[in-house]
């Protein structure tokens, strides 16, 4: 294994603020854009919600308001639900309410995916609950 493959491999267990040397996640954000303009990055904040960015859009969500039990898988489900948007091709602030419901659904049950939403189950939730969305500038 080379040296890029190895250190490619270590990053995705490095926290970001080791990656970005910031602790802000909007200047995270800035620092990570660097390397690809035009890259979405996410970064999920737990119960604090997420930031989101790509070109020079910049959103700031809220975590939906769920029961929660078990947050176990609940970053993977975000992180679902925000490639099910970007792979539909829809604006950024709707991939991003899609991943907010996947990842506060998953919290709802033990265990890491008995709670998470089907796909229509997650519009439908989308649909009657607000999520506070703003854009950051």
């Amino acid at each position: 294994m080379n040296c890029v493959k190895r250190l490619l491999t270590a990053m995705r267990f490095c926290p970001i603020t080791i990656l970005t040397g910031r602790n802000d996640p909007l200047e995270q954000a800035e620092v990570l854009a660097q390397f690809n303009p035009d890259c979405a990055i996410v970064i999920t904040l737990g119960k604090a919600g997420a930031l989101a960015r790509r070109r020079s859009e910049i959103l700031r969500a809220d975590a939906f308001k769920v029961d929660s039990i078990d947050e176990s898988g609940g970053g993977d489900a975000f992180a679902a639900g925000f490639l099910v948007g970007m792979l539909e091709g829809w604006p950024l602030e709707d991939s991003l309410r899609f991943a907010s419901a996947a990842g506060a659904s998953c919290t709802r049950a033990m265990g890491c995916h008995a709670g998470v939403f089907t796909y229509e189950e997650a519009r439908a939730f989308i649909a009657r609950n607000h999520l506070g969305v703003t854009k950051v500038s």
